[in-house]
C-alpha cells in the first residue's frame, strides 16, 4: 500500500521543534516498509512548506493511507486544512493521525477534522502497521487492537532518514532515541502517561545497538553529531547509570568520533557515569530547574534543591561539558516575589536569558495540571485547541505581557536563534566573540526583567504602554551597541 507520512507546519515554535527530523515518522516508516509498504515523508515543519505546497506532496504520492503526526495545539490548522482538502482529492483514502495530541485527546481530533477516519493512540508502530496490513487485505479497521507499549525496542527497524539530509544541509543534528519513557511523574508533562507499561515506565534499547544506528549514521550520513532526544536519558541508577557508561564505552572501542548531546534529570548526572560520557564525545546536558519557590516545585513534582542544582552545574563545568537548562517562569499562581526569586536565582547560576525569563506552564491534554486547572475555571480551551490559562494575581500577568513585548521584538534573530538551536550553540559556545555577545544579552535580559519588576511593585497601576516603549528604547539601543 502506497503511504504518507506527515508532520504539518506549526503555527508557532518555541523552541524550534522544525531543527530536527521527526524520529516518530522514521520509525513507523521503517515499521511499514519492512512490511513492503510504500512510505513517502512530507515534513511540512522542517521544510516550512505552506499547506498547498505540503499537499501537492502529498497527491503526488497517490496515497491509500495517510498518516499525520501531531504532536502539540501548534499544528492544528495546518492539520485540519490537510485533513479537508486531502479527503477531498482522496475520498476512498484512509486518514489517521497519531502523535501526543491524538492519544490523549481523539474525540476532539476526529470532531476539528472530521475527514480524518482514526487516530492512532500513543506508540505507533504496531498499531498503524495493523491498520495498513488490514485496509491492504481489504479487513475492517476498526479492529485493530488497542495500543500497547512496545516491550523490545531493539526488535524495532532502525528509522527510515529520509530527510536527515536536509536537517544535515541546514547544520543541524541528527536526531536518535535510545530510549523510552521517564520514572517521574511531573504534573506539567505527560510523558509518563503516554508510556502504558507501569511496570517498566522507563525502557532502553541495547548499547550495542544504539551503537549500531550510529555507526550506519556516520557511514550512510556522514553525520558528527547526535542528539539523544530521550525524555530521560539516563533513566534511573540501577539500570540506566551503568547502560550509559556501557554506551561510553562501546562507542570509544569502535572509534565512533561523534559528538552528542542528551537529556536527563539532575539527580542522575554524576562524576563516575558522565566522564565516560565525556570520553565518548558528550557536549552538552539539557535538564530541567523548572523552579526555584518551594510552592511551584511542590505542584510540579519537581523537588530538586538549588544545591543540586548548583552541584550539577558545577560538574557539568569541570567536564567541560555545556549544560541548558529549563526553566518555567510563569505559571498561574506566580507571584512577583517568586520572578524576582527566579530571575536572580538563574542570573547567579549562569542560566537567565530570553528563554527561561519568558517561558510558561504549557498545557497540554494529558499533562496532570491541566484537570484541576480546568476544573476550577482557571483553564480554558481555545477554538483552535490549545489552553490557556489565567493568572491569580493580575500584576504577574502585567510583568508578563512586558516581558513578552520587550524582549521577543527587540532582541536579535541570531540570539533567539543560539538559544533555541542546540547544535548551534554547542558549535559557537567556544567563539569569544560568540561568548561574550551571548553574556551582553543575558544581562540586557536581566536588566528588563528588574526594571519590570520595580516598576509594576512600586505601582500596580503603571501605565503598561509607557513602559513598554521606554524599555524597548533602550533594549534596542543597548542591544546594537
Amino acid at each position: 500500500m502506497r503511504c504518507a507520512l506527515v508532520r504539518p507546519a506549526h503555527r508557532s515554535s518555541g523552541y524550534d521543534e522544525g531543527t530536527q527530523e521527526c524520529l516518530g515518522i522514521g520509525y513507523v516508516g521503517a515499521v511499514l516498509r519492512e512490511r513492503g509498504h510504500e512510505v513517502v515523508v512530507v515534513d511540512a515543519e522542517m521544510e516550512k512548506l505552506a499547506d498547498r505546497e505540503a499537499f501537492e506532496r502529498v497527491a503526488a504520492s497517490d496515497p491509500g493511507l495517510i498518516g499525520f503526526s501531531v504532536m502539540s495545539e501548534d499544528a492544528l490548522d495546518s492539520l485540519r486544512r490537510l485533513a479537508r482538502d486531502l479527503r477531498e482529492a482522496f475520498p476512498r483514502a484512509h486518514l489517521t493521525a497519531g502523535g501526543n495530541l491524538p492519544s490523549f485527546d481523539p474525540e476532539w481530533i476526529l470532531r476539528l477534522c472530521p475527514g480524518i477516519d482514526s487516530v492512532i493512540r500513543f506508540e505507533g508502530e504496531r498499531p498503524l502497521l495493523e491498520l495498513a496490513e488490514r485496509l491492504r487485505s481489504g479487513r475492517d479497521f476498526r479492529a485493530v487492537p488497542p495500543a500497547a507499549s512496545v516491550d523490545d525496542l531493539d526488535a524495532l527497524p532502525f528509522p527510515i532518514r529520509d530527510t536527515l539530509p536536509i536537517a544535515l544541509k541546514n547544520g543541524w543534528m541528527a536526531p536518535i532515541s535510545s530510549s523510552r519513557g521517564c520514572h517521574a511523574r511531573c504534573s506539567f508533562c505527560a510523558v509518563h502517561r503516554f508510556n502504558l507499561d507501569p511496570a517498566r515506565p522507563w525502557r532502553f534499547r541495547s548499547p550495542a545497538g544504539v551503537a549500531d544506528e550510529i555507526d550506519g549514521l556516520v557511514a550512510d550520513f556522514g553525520v558528527r553529531e547526535v542528539n539523544f532526544v530521550d525524555d530521560d536519558f539516563i533513566g534511573n541508577r540501577k539500570q540506566g547509570q551503568p547502560r550509559a557508561r556501557e554506551l561510553a564505552a562501546e562507542l570509544i572501542r569502535r572509534g565512533l568520533k561523534v559528538g552528542f548531546s542528551l537529556q536527563c534529570r539532575a539527580e542522575w548526572i554524576d562524576r563516575a557515569t558522565f566522564r565516560p560520557l565525556k570520553a565518548a564525545g558528550l557536549r552538552m546536558v539539557f535538564f530541567g530547574v523548572e523552579a526555584v519557590d518551594e510552592e511551584s516545585r511542590r505542584r510540579y513534582g519537581k523537588p530538586q534543591s538549588r544545591e543540586l542544582v548548583r552541584r550539577t552545574l558545577e560538574l557539568l563545568d569541570e567536564l567541560d561539558v555545556y549544560a541548558h537548562v529549563g526553566f518555567i517562569m510563569f505559571n498561574p499562581w506566580t507571584r512577583l516575589e517568586d520572578v524576582r526569586e527566579a530571575v536572580e536565582f538563574l542570573r547567579d547560576i549562569g542560566h537567565l536569558n530570553i528563554h527561561t525569563a519568558t517561558n510558561f506552564l504549557q498545557l497540554s491534554p494529558g499533562t496532570p495540571l491541566l484537570e484541576p486547572l480546568a476544573a476550577g475555571g482557571m483553564a480554558f480551551r481555545e477554538p483552535h485547541g490549545g489552553y490557556r490559562w489565567s493568572f491569580a494575581d493580575p500584576r504577574t500577568a502585567s510583568v508578563k505581557a512586558v516581558f513578552d513585548r520587550v524582549l521577543w521584538p527587540q532582541f536579535p534573530a541570531w540570539y533567539e536563534s543560539l538559544m533555541a538551536k542546540w547544535s548551534v550553540l554547542t558549535a559557537r559556545r567556544s567563539d569569544e566573540r560568540c561568548a561574550h555577545d551571548l553574556r551582553r544579552m543575558d544581562d540586557l535580559v536581566h536588566d528588563v526583567a528588574i526594571r519590570t519588576l520595580d516598576a509594576i511593585e512600586s505601582d500596580p497601576g503603571v501605565d503598561l504602554f509607557a513602559l513598554v516603549r521606554e524599555l524597548s528604547e533602550r533594549t534596542a539601543c543597548a542591544a546594537r551597541s
